[in-house]
């Protein structure tokens, strides 16, 4: 059956789309529910429909959201990657080389909860962080640098940083890290999902 474009929504038809939703699959990418990132609770994908859930402990956001997330939950501890979320860092780049910037509302958290915040990157410039971190005015961050096939969990779920039973923050602009299962079904720890496209 051919149906016209008022029938489809990103070239699915609604039909289909539905039939999709309630088996607890993305209608538009059937990988996202096999990486854990579609909510069956609202039968929505964090990614293509830029879904969040408190309930699956995973929302997206920028710097103010994150702000009002760190009031209302009230975490132990707080994790945040470093390139593209706190600083304007490419991947793996260092924040002394050109011209770099913090988000302001993630740098506030990092200097009003310094005692509790930690940088978890994967980002090999540990001591250029900790160099660029300083000449802002931030000198006590601990900064984590895991390699490439490591788990960030193995920094975030760690229990001398995030005792059990204690709620944790972990703010990434990257889906992957949020797919990552060690860190999805860690129930200490609430994601978001960052982007400064949000503002």
């Amino acid at each position: 059956q051919v149906l016209g474009n008022f029938w489809l929504h990103r070239f699915v038809c609604c039909i289909c789309e539905h039939r999709e939703r309630t088996r607890g699959v993305c209608p538009f990418n059937p990988n996202c529910a096999k990486r854990g990132l579609f909510c069956k609770h609202a039968q929505k994908c964090f990614v293509c429909d830029a879904w969040s859930c408190e309930e699956c402990r995973l929302v997206n956001g920028d710097g103010e959201d994150v702000a009002a997330m760190v009031e209302t939950i009230q975490p132990y501890s707080i994790f945040l990657d470093f390139d593209r979320t706190v600083c304007t860092t490419r991947t793996g780049g260092s924040p002394l080389q050109g011209n770099h910037s913090v988000d302001p509302d993630l740098f506030s958290i990092l200097c009003r909860y310094a005692d509790r915040a930690h940088i978890v990157t994967r980002n090999s410039y540990r001591d250029d962080i900790k160099q660029y971190l300083h000449s802002k005015g931030l000198h006590d961050v601990p900064v984590h640098s895991v390699k490439k096939h490591e788990s960030k969990a193995s920094v975030v779920c760690d229990p001398k940083l995030l005792p059990v039973g204690c709620v944790g923050l972990f703010v990434d602009d990257s889906i992957q890290e949020h797919a990552d299962a060690q860190l999805s079904e860690c129930k200490q720890v609430f994601r978001v999902l960052f982007s400064r496209a949000c503002a």
